[in-house]
């Protein structure tokens, strides 16, 4: 039987789909307001209340953080939910601005709903928890790029603008900070069609996009990412352009490439060492037999598949067994 101590178990991939799980919008943001704590001047309109109920005056009609969220949410009711119904139509662009119908003025209402987000509250948390789970795994890497974990949300439809949907579900989508800092705040084209990849509406392709081709710096194998639309429909593949363009995607793959190539090198060194006689290129032709077939569009797989058939790779090998290990090949 055939050993599988270097199989290489990634969880890694490129744009991904999330299966959006959560209960209804509106619930939400309720759970969301009841879970934030007092603020400001809340506690002397309590006790302010609590005087005027005591002996009998009027009550002000001052209300604290908390009510004027709820209050906020009750009069957008209809304005929330049309989210969800651009949502399922894939036109985000018709999706209203700021707060709608005020409650204090478009200033102040848009600043307590913008308030309401917080990454490390516990609706977040268990938002963040459910989104990335799947048959009971986590998978924390960025939906978007996945080479960084997600460790934010990103404001899908951007919160300096849209501060009504600030904790709206549909658009928190985990995000790993480098991607959620490249998105720029304009997330529709001339035609009000999305830019970018949405990982709740966007589905995984079998047809590979992601390419990488290795060059040689200094001894050793330099990588450089592109994309190809190959079969792909036009508007999937703008929206991957978009994304991988816009968000940086092949900077970011090319510096977090240096560790993948390192434990590629690691990997077929150590398989060579407990199996000399089989000779380098059949040690290397196992080795690559063994990466998977499927996620033709995760980084790591791209990366591990061009340099494994690679000379440039396989000199890098040669170098370290004759370095590191004093094999010579």
């Amino acid at each position: 039987m055939q050993s599988c101590w270097f199989a290489h178990i990634l969880i890694r991939e490129g744009m991904r789909h999330l299966k959006h799980k959560t209960v209804s919008p509106l619930v939400f943001i309720d759970g969301v307001i009841a879970s934030k704590r007092s603020r400001g001047d809340d506690d002397k309109i309590e006790e302010v209340r609590a005087k005027c109920k005591a002996t009998g005056k009027p009550v002000p009609p001052d209300l604290t953080y908390k009510e004027r969220c709820s209050e906020i949410r009750l009069r957008n009711e209809e304005e929330i939910k049309k989210y969800k119904t651009a949502f399922d139509a894939d036109d985000l662009a018709i999706v209203p601005q700021g707060v709608p119908v005020p409650l204090n003025g478009t200033k102040k209402d848009c600043e307590d709903m913008d308030d309401l987000y917080s990454f490390h509250s516990v609706p977040m948390g268990k938002l963040w928890a459910e989104v990335l789970s799947e048959d009971g795994y986590l998978n924390d890497m960025c939906p978007i790029c996945g080479s960084l974990k997600a460790t934010t949300f990103d404001h899908y439809l951007p919160q300096s603008k849209y501060q009504l949907f600030a904790v709206h579900p549909l658009n928190l989508i985990p995000s790993c900070t480098l991607c959620n800092g490249h998105k720029l705040k304009n997330v529709f084209d001339a035609n009000h069609q999305r830019l970018y990849w949405n990982a709740y509406l966007d589905n995984d392709t079998n047809e590979q996009y992601l390419f990488c081709d290795i060059s040689e710096e200094n001894g050793m194998p330099k990588v450089s990412f592109r994309i190809e639309q190959g079969n792909l429909p036009d508007r999937y593949f703008e929206i991957v352009k978009n994304t991988f363009d816009g968000l940086k995607m092949a900077q970011n793959y090319s510096d977090s490439s240096g560790r993948e190539i390192n434990n590629l090198k690691n990997r077929c060194c150590k398989y060579y060492r407990k199996n000399p006689g089989k000779g380098l290129d059949a040690c290397l032709q196992t080795i690559s037999d063994t990466l998977p077939d499927e996620d033709v569009n995760d980084w790591a797989i791209v990366l591990d598949k061009a340099l494994i058939v690679n000379d440039i790779f396989k000199r890098f090998v040669i170098t370290a067994l004759r370095k590191e290990h004093g094999i010579i090949v």
